[in-house]
């Protein structure tokens, strides 16, 4: 009799078992509702993930306008100088003696970046590359993330390239009053096909083509620093993301309004 009531405790126990179990249809249904809900959960996950590159990429430009601020303090309120010189052909780098040197299509290390007249006021070369910038430095078949996405306006401290905008080119920040420091921008995330020296060009209104162009990388817009210190994400009113095609390329219809807001953010004659 104590035998029997064993053999029915196991019986029972293991039907027990057995029906906590899942079925193959439980499991399925299962895997699907964490699928369903992992799908509505990523793009929240990548929208915080471009909220946190923008993010990071204004803290690099914010720091380089920092430097920027801090050499003029240093220089008897004359700004850094923003020269470039020719490689030959259409090829352009910084030259001597400007805030940064070489062409960020072509380095291969951080040499050009820590010979640049800012690097001693801030030692990091991790503020120069924009990180949404998954380009790279191409030279003799070898190909490297870029070191430097950032490009520097050449209305400060730059060549006065053709003699009409002569007079809008700055030296000192004293000059910077129309439109007002806080109007006036600096460092600039350039494109990644455009980007070469550190010299960001193109002409003032009524112009309507871009020599250098803005980058549209972070959800089809920019970050911009501006000389009073600060920095701004800018959403391009274009509809598509912008491409470089050539120096001088027409800005099409609908990237008429962002060139002229950034036309609008360089110093008056």
């Amino acid at each position: 009799m104590k035998a029997k009531k064993s053999i029915c405790r196991v019986v029972c126990q293991f039907s027990t078992a057995r029906s906590h179990a899942f079925t193959l249809i439980e499991l399925l249904v299962v895997i699907a509702i964490i699928a369903i809900l992992a799908s509505m959960l990523m793009p929240a996950l990548a929208k915080a993930k471009d909220k946190a590159r923008i993010a990071h990429c204004l803290s690099n430009l914010k720091q380089l306008q920092y430097c920027w601020t801090m050499y003029l303090g240093d220089n008897n309120d004359f700004m850094v100088k923003n020269r470039r010189t020719s490689g030959g052909g259409s090829y352009y780098r910084g030259s001597e003696g400007s805030w940064i040197l070489g062409n960020a299509k072509y380095d291969l290390n951080t040499t050009n970046i820590e010979n640049g007249v800012l690097f001693p006021y801030n030692r990091s070369v991790k503020i120069y590359p924009c990180p949404s910038d998954l380009s790279k430095a191409t030279n003799l078949r070898t190909t490297i993330p870029r070191t430097r996405s950032y490009s520097l306006s050449g209305y400060l401290g730059g060549h006065p390239y053709e003699d009409y905008v002569t007079t809008r080119v700055k030296y000192k920040s004293a000059n910077l009053t129309t439109p007002s420091p806080t109007r006036i921008f600096t460092f600039i995330d350039e494109h990644q096909d455009s980007i070469d020296d550190g010299h960001f060009g193109f002409l003032p209104a009524p112009h309507e083509n871009w020599y250098n162009l803005p980058s549209s990388r972070h959800k089809k817009g920019c970050n911009i620093a501006f000389a009073d210190g600060h920095a701004e994400y800018w959403k391009w009113k274009a509809a598509d993301e912008y491409k470089f095609t050539r120096v001088w390329q027409n800005a099409l219809p609908d990237q008429i309004p962002d060139l002229r807001r950034l036309q609008e953010a360089i110093p008056d004659p």
